[in-house]
């Protein structure tokens, strides 16, 4: 997720935070990035403050496009 504007990170974990909600109908785990990170090794997957990385397990495969349309929805509200 990039969010396009100059946001704090804890404006960005919190608004992460807000669409993890919406995602809890679908998703039985997930995990995220929330703003910069610094490993040495792992140069190419950089992120500024105002970016999330995201990823969800959802029960059955069946499951993942509802998932993206509930995040989509979620983010053209917001």
């Amino acid at each position: 997720v990039e969010w396009n504007e100059n946001i704090h990170v804890d404006e960005n974990a919190r608004r992460i935070s807000e669409l993890l909600k919406t995602a809890d109908e679908y998703a039985t785990e997930n995990a995220c990035y929330i703003g910069q990170r610094e490993y040495l090794l792992d140069k190419d997957n950089d992120l500024t403050v105002t970016e999330a990385q995201l990823y969800f397990k959802t029960v059955r495969p069946s499951q993942v496009a509802s998932l993206e349309n509930s995040i989509s929805d979620w983010i053209h509200r917001h």
